[in-house]
C-alpha cells in the first residue's frame, strides 16, 4: 500500500467518524428534546387532573366540618 492510498484511507475513515458523531449528536438532542416533552406533558396532565381533585377535597372536607350550608 502506498502512502497516497494509505493517507486516502486515513482520510476516508475520518470522514465517517465525523458523520457518525454528527449524527449521533443529532439523536442526543432529538432525545432530550423528546424528554423534555414528555416531561412537560406529565406535568400538564398532573395540573389539569390533579387540581380540581385536590380542591374538591378541600370542599368536602370544609363541608364535613359543619361549615354553613
Amino acid at each position: 500500500m502506498t502512502k497516497d492510498v494509505y493517507a486516502a484511507d486515513q482520510r476516508l475513515t475520518e470522514q465517517r467518524l465525523a458523520v457518525l458523531e454528527r449524527d449521533l449528536a443529532a439523536e442526543v438532542r432529538a432525545r432530550t428534546a423528546a424528554e423534555d416533552s414528555a416531561a412537560a406533558a406529565r406535568r400538564w396532565l398532573i395540573g389539569a387532573f390533579g387540581a380540581p381533585l385536590v380542591v374538591a377535597a378541600l370542599q368536602l372536607w370544609m363541608l364535613s366540618k359543619g361549615g354553613p350550608p
